[in-house]
This record gives structure tokens, C-alpha cells and sequence, in this order.
């Protein structure tokens, strides 16, 4: 079974067959991914914009977007989960299993009792940090905290009181985000930067990029927190189903604990 000079067709018999090189994660790549994550969210606005317009007028529809931030949010990462998973089978498909290892698409390299024990351990260690920089560090600096996205929808669902709009974005909190953002954030971005940059490098910057997305500038450390806690479970574990049921169990925790204190 021979190959030519330069490595391109495979000679079986009397029959020749191309051979697909071996692909390789690159940071362009992870950089499209995050692109389109963030294009998908925008367009996904702007459509829903247009048919408010066409209901509504686009005065009202303006108002509408401006102060519902609950639904614009749903809306956004829905349309932007449909696209990147697509966008990602599609490379898995042409790519095979190779491009699924690369992004970390399989089962943690850990037995599952060490897996969770990890995750477990990780989450406390961030959850302590987390806590005591918003307890202990905001208020020696900032006496009114700018509140981050994700609080500043949980106050809107407050007002809303709406069970159809609570229970939609508490699944889009729970499981559409964690699974998005772990595709992109570590699947994508964190294992292209690996391979030009050293582990912790990776992680750092993935999460910085994480954070810079999801809150004010008093928030980005909790963020940043929070995205090098997943990022950390998935390198060690080589698991983004790990990092993705990390993320699914913060988020669903944070949701959880912050409908009981509304009530």
C-alpha cells in the first residue's frame, strides 16, 4: 500500500484514492468560532428587531428590545447555539473523530469518580473565590457595583413575573449557554491556543476573552474566575463533556439560588 513522493494519493492495487491530510486545529479556526458565536448572537437580535418592527412599528420595537434584555438574551444565544453546534458537526463530519479529540469531544481520560471529585473540588475553590472577591474586595472599592449581564437579566425577570419567560430562560441559562460557550470558549479557542502556547497560557486567555463577554468591569474577575475553573476541569480531563456539565451545574446552582432569593 504505497504512497506517492509526496504524500497525496495512496496507491491500493491498481486503484489510486486522495488522501485527506491530517487536520489540525488552528487559532484562526478558534477565532472563527468565537466570530461566529458573537455574529450569530447579533444577527439573531436583528431579526428578531425587524419582526417586532413589523408587528409593532419600529418605535415600539426599539422599546421593546432597549427593555426586555430576558428575551433579546434567549433569542441571541438560541440562535447563536443552532449555528455554532451545526457549524461544529460539520467539521466533525468531514473531519471525523480526529477534529472531535481536538476540540475535546469525548469522555474525560479520568475514571468517573476522580472526574467528578475534580469538577467538585474545582467548583468549591472557585465558588470560595469568587465569593470573597464580591464580599470582601468590590466594597473597598465601589460602593454602588455595576451589575453584569446575567444580573441585570435575573432583576428584569424579577419584573416580568412571567412562568413561560422564566422557565425558557432558565433553559437557556442551564443548558443552551453552557454548551455554546464550552464549545466555543474552551472546544475551540482554549485547544487552538494550545497548540501555539503553553497550557496555563491558554486557559488564562480563553478566560479573560470569556470574561470580557459576560460582565461590567468590576464583575470580569468573577468571570474570569469562572471560565478558568472550566477551563482548568477541561484540560486536565481533556473532556468538554465535563466542562459543559461543570458549566451546566454552576449555572443551574446560580439560577436556582437566585429565583428562591426573588421570591
Amino acid at each position: 500500500m504505497p504512497l506517492d513522493t509526496d504524500g497525496t494519493i495512496e496507491t491500493v492495487g491498481e486503484t489510486t484514492f486522495p488522501v485527506k491530510p491530517q487536520y489540525r486545529l488552528s487559532v484562526g479556526v478558534g477565532l472563527l468560532a468565537f466570530a461566529l458565536y458573537l455574529g450569530a448572537q447579533f444577527l439573531g437580535v436583528i431579526g428578531y428587531t425587524f419582526f417586532l418592527a413589523a408587528t409593532h412599528g419600529f418605535g415600539a420595537a426599539q422599546e421593546m428590545v432597549e427593555g426586555d434584555l430576558v428575551s433579546v438574551t434567549i433569542v441571541g444565544l438560541g440562535t447563536s447555539f443552532v449555528v455554532v453546534l451545526l457549524w461544529m458537526w460539520f467539521y466533525i463530519l468531514q473531519h471525523g473523530v480526529e477534529f472531535a479529540n481536538q476540540i475535546g469531544w469525548r469522555r474525560s481520560k479520568y475514571p468517573a469518580m476522580n472526574t467528578v471529585l475534580l469538577v467538585a473540588t474545582t467548583y468549591v475553590a472557585v465558588t470560595f473565590l469568587t465569593a470573597t472577591y464580591s464580599q470582601f474586595v468590590i466594597p473597598l472599592f465601589v460602593d454602588d457595583p455595576q451589575s453584569g449581564m446575567a444580573e441585570q437579566m435575573m432583576a428584569q425577570l424579577r419584573g416580568a413575573d412571567t412562568l413561560l419567560t422564566t422557565i425558557a430562560f432558565s433553559l437557556v441559562v442551564a443548558i443552551v449557554a453552557p454548551i455554546l460557550e464550552e464549545i466555543v470558549f474552551r472546544g475551540y479557542l482554549q485547544s487552538a491556543l494550545k497548540t501555539t502556547m503553553p497550557a496555563w497560557a491558554a486557559i488564562v486567555t480563553a478566560s479573560s476573552i470569556f470574561a470580557s463577554v459576560h460582565g461590567s468591569l468590576t464583575l470580569w474577575p468573577v468571570y474570569f474566575m469562572l471560565g478558568f475553573g472550566m477551563g482548568f476541569v477541561y484540560d486536565r480531563t481533556g473532556s468538554l463533556k465535563t466542562a459543559i456539565a461543570y458549566h451546566m451545574a454552576n449555572n443551574m446552582i446560580a439560577v436556582g439560588t437566585m429565583l428562591m432569593l426573588s421570591e
